[in-house]
């Protein structure tokens, strides 16, 4: 079985692939945040959906193409780390917008992309992850703009899904409340709290590994 690897915002295909088995079938899906390459449309993502059976594994802001993917086709299995079918709403922590946050970030990505990375990695707990030669600065403001603007919701509540959600209650970023949306609809919704800010799956990488050898 085939699986496809969605990252989220500021990170890389391969920081999921590698919780996936040697053995496993993987097709690395790139948002190029770090590559002088085009950011990949829905269409183009589509074309890597096998006619076989396949399974999905997504973090954070892959989440909104993880969806996109299960209403062409249904996936046999869906593991989602810290995502959401709708980012933006208001804040309990920040009281504000989630939106504002957005829109403030894209401002400075036009300046220091650099520092807002660096920034959102030590405030998420990815700061272990390798620090990019190339900053892609349209990419980057590209896949804030999908926070913005995407409310999937709907797909969400509306196709069987057999989905493995990990959250944390200690996720400031995307919070549970956020990342509990997916648990409404048909299908087999089952939620698995961690522990650590939003980039827990550094921390619980051999849970997350273990979960996903009866899937495979």
């Amino acid at each position: 079985m085939k699986w496809i690897c969605l990252p989220g915002w500021a990170t890389e295909a391969q920081l999921l692939s590698d919780l996936l088995p040697e053995s496993a079938e993987k097709i690395e899906v790139d948002f190029n945040f770090f590559r002088d390459e085009a950011f990949p449309t829905v269409n183009e993502i589509q074309q890597h959906i096998p006619e076989e059976d396949y399974a999905i594994i997504c973090f954070s802001m892959g989440t909104l193409f993880a969806l996109e993917l299960c209403k062409i086709k249904q996936p046999k299995h869906f593991l989602c780390i810290g995502g959401f079918s709708s980012f933006c709403g208001f804040d309990e922590m920040t009281k504000k917008q989630r939106s504002l946050s957005c829109r403030q970030m894209i401002r400075q990505l036009k300046r220091s992309p650099q520092t807002i990375v660096a920034g959102f990695r030590q405030q998420t707990e990815l700061s272990s992850l390798a620090i990019p030669d190339f900053y892609n600065s349209k990419n980057l403001i590209h896949g804030l703009e999908l926070l913005i603007s995407e409310d999937l919701c709907e797909i969400s509540e509306n196709i069987e899904l057999n989905l493995d959600l990990l959250i944390s209650p200690q996720d400031s970023t995307v919070p549970e409340s956020i990342s509990r949306q997916l648990l409404n609809g048909p299908g087999i919704r089952k939620v698995h709290q961690l522990r650590g800010a939003h980039g827990f799956l550094i921390k619980e990488r051999e849970f997350i590994k273990s979960l996903l050898e009866y899937s495979i």
